[in-house]
């Protein structure tokens, strides 16, 4: 049942995709009851496996350690289940202060909108509610999940004030994605979907998919290069560069990459620890510092890993399948200060 509706679930997004050149679809679509309990049972909505067991809630308190963002992926929701019993799990836990970061004024918006709104869009909307939290002025710690790890990594290249300073990516898609959720690359049919979203047309007239922000065909990379509205700006490809994205971005004190060994929802699953496919080429796959990106240090990820401030794990499963007592062992490695680790 998982697998038919994990199914259900690419297939309607690659109907959205291919229907959304032809006018209203997406507009339609945006707030369907069936769309909306159709994204609950997503294999994009973290669900944590093991039940929490928690004394208390802490909104804040002063302590040692610093307060976390978090921030939810596709079809997701700061007001679901899962990002609300974690964000209660890590206040007590840390016994600090943590957000969880909505786009949107409603729980339907936020899920709706990491799906229509664009990465500019919805970076500008978080870099804002940072902004106006008061309990972060002094910096914070953030952990993403899947597809919020590019929200994160876009605010820390353009924005970082107040900074991050440490940085946990869970199955974050940060070098793009290649094919479809469940739609491996070798796969026939799977080929002639990623040769017609990987066109230069799609690629301007679906913009507004979030998705499509970050869709990287090894393929099609001048098209990708001249239209493709978010990554490659933050990767620095573009003739023109920004000099400030490696600044802010090495300024990390600690990256965190965690990568699912059987991921069937990012292809290649290596871009969870910034990997891609080779230009050109869907069976060559190059691991990070063999990408264009780390050894021309276009945004800093070099001089973050030669410096030692990358940090590596992989789980076992498939995307998102993440046990409590895992995503405790990151937050005590990373995110516990010094002082609070030995008492």
């Amino acid at each position: 049942m998982t697998q038919m509706r994990a199914w259900g679930l690419t297939i309607m997004l690659g109907f959205v995709l291919l229907q959304g050149i032809m006018g209203d679809f997406l507009q339609e679509m945006e707030n369907k009851q069936e769309l909306m309990d159709l994204l609950r049972e997503s294999p994009f909505v973290l669900k944590l496996n093991e039940p929490i067991l928690t004394k208390k809630e802490v909104i804040f308190a002063p302590t040692t350690n610093l307060p976390v963002v978090l921030m939810h992926g596709m079809g997701d929701a700061a007001g679901n289940p899962g990002m609300q019993r974690l964000r209660k799990l890590l206040a007590s836990h840390l016994d600090t202060y943590v957000m969880n970061v909505q786009i949107g004024d409603s729980v339907a918006a936020d899920a709706s909108n990491s799906f229509f709104m664009k990465f500019d869009d919805q970076i500008e909307i978080f870099a804002q509610q940072i902004a106006n939290d008061t309990n972060l002025k002094g910096g914070f710690n953030a952990m993403g999940f899947s597809q919020g790890n590019l929200l994160i990594r876009a605010y820390v290249e353009r924005y970082n004030d107040p900074p991050v300073r440490n940085f946990i990516s869970v199955h974050g898609p940060l070098a793009g994605v290649g094919s479809l959720p469940h739609c491996h690359p070798s796969n026939f049919i799977c080929k002639e979907i990623n040769a017609i979203l990987s066109s230069a047309a799609i690629y301007c007239v679906l913009g507004k998919l979030a998705q499509s922000n970050y869709y990287r065909d090894p393929r099609q990379i001048e098209a990708y290069l001249a239209h493709a509205l978010f990554l490659p700006d933050i990767n620095n490809e573009k003739e023109k560069k920004n000099p400030f994205y490696k600044t802010r971005f090495a300024s990390l004190d600690h990256l965190v990459l965690v990568r699912a060994a059987k991921d069937t929802m990012v292809y290649p699953h290596e871009s969870e620890w910034f990997g891609a496919y080779a230009d050109g080429h869907w069976d060559v796959i190059l691991p990070m510092n063999s990408t264009k990106w780390y050894q021309e240090d276009s945004f800093g990820l070099k001089t973050l890993h030669k410096a030692g401030n990358i940090t590596f794990y992989e789980t076992p499963g498939d995307h998102l399948q993440v046990s409590t007592s895992e995503l405790l062992k990151w937050v005590d490695a990373h995110f516990k200060s010094s002082s609070a680790l030995m008492t």
